[in-house]
């Protein structure tokens, strides 16, 4: 955030560099020939929101994820803990409201700290999109977090639910940032739960609803497969 008086200030040598980089790996880092790196949306969105954010956040959330049944599982507690009079269903409904209160938490302090940053530098930017913005990316996260979890509700493999996850992250990232180079897949890129998330800019569109209710419904679909099988299959011993 401190970076940015300087790099509103020589934005015209900055971006000379810019345009003589290849669009494709521009593109790989979510910067676009739409941004305005100059304007708090573009220095935010190219240096937070495109990449760096959501990857933290999402590897935050698959390893909770990831541990939060199958990690149990495989370390031989879960059923010390089923033993007791509580049902599978409210394990796993449980484990998902610690890993969303976990994901609510990060994001609210990452806000804090990125309006901090805001007020700091005296950024012309509102703070309900900066919440907007923050609030879509915990959101994207915890569809990658719910992901791993039920991977290993279903499984009950600890690096099954990982690779999993990861490996869906990794291509809706990629199918986000790579698609707009093509004129033929350019209008796919909305199939990517990556582009629902951050990709499409909430910093200056603000929260889409469509894309939020997808990300919920995927969200719950995964949670409900996951909770279905694991109410059904023999634990490891």
């Amino acid at each position: 955030m401190l970076f940015y008086p300087s790099i509103k200030g020589s934005f015209g040598d900055i971006q000379g560099l810019f345009e003589s980089t290849p669009k494709e790996l521009l593109s790989l880092f979510g910067i676009t020939s739409e941004l305005d790196l100059a304007s708090p949306e573009g220095f935010l969105q190219s240096q937070l929101f495109a990449f760096m954010v959501p990857l933290i956040l999402a590897i935050q959330a698959i390893f909770l994820g990831a541990h939060a049944v199958a990690g149990e599982e495989e370390r031989g507690t879960l059923e010390v803990l089923l033993a007791q009079p509580v049902g599978r269903g409210q394990v796993v409904l449980e484990r998902w409201g610690a890993l969303v209160l976990a994901l609510l938490l990060t994001g609210l302090l990452f806000f804090l700290g990125l309006l901090g940053g805001v007020l700091q530098v005296k950024m012309a930017i509102g703070v309900g999109r900066l919440a907007a913005a923050s609030f879509m990316t915990v959101l994207l996260a915890l569809f990658f977090g719910t992901l791993a979890l039920g991977l290993g509700a279903f499984f009950g493999r600890r690096a099954w639910a990982l690779a999993g996850s990861a490996l869906v992250a990794v291509v809706s990232y990629l199918w986000n940032a790579l698609t707009p180079l093509s004129a033929r897949l350019a209008p796919l890129q909305d199939l990517s739960p990556f582009y629902w998330g951050v990709g499409y800019d909430p910093l200056r569109h603000g929260i889409a609803l469509g894309h939020l209710g997808a990300l919920l419904l995927l969200s719950a679909l995964v949670l409900l497969g996951g909770l279905a099988r694991f109410a059904q299959r023999d634990l490891r011993a």
